[in-house]
């Protein structure tokens, strides 16, 4: 790519999929490179998936030891921070210590 008649060259730079950092290193030659980084944060919430599955069976009244998790994701399957998550029992009874949690 030629510069135009100010020196200056121009790129369309689209971030990848994966969140974190991005980089761009322009180069000419007999010149030290130049590089440029972006933070590239997850999209919006596009998938709910399970992260951990509690015990398949158990006694009844049981705190179960290992907690159900859930992932929020999106489109590009990047973990999404700072979403609210609602937990409710649906079946059986029972009781959860806190309804909602927000992803970390």
């Amino acid at each position: 790519m030629s510069t135009d008649r100010a020196g200056e060259a121009r790129t369309v730079w689209r971030l990848g999929t994966v969140s974190g950092a991005n980089t761009l290193t322009a180069r000419v030659e007999g010149l030290p490179p130049l590089t440029f980084t972006v933070s590239a944060t997850p999209g919006r919430p596009a998938q709910l998936v399970q992260g951990s599955q509690p015990l398949d069976a158990a006694f009844v009244g049981t705190v179960l030891t290992q907690s159900p998790v859930v992932v929020v994701r999106d489109q590009f399957d990047n973990g999404v921070p700072d979403v609210l998550v609602q937990f409710s029992v649906t079946a059986g009874g029972g009781i959860i210590s806190e309804g909602s949690r927000t992803t970390n």
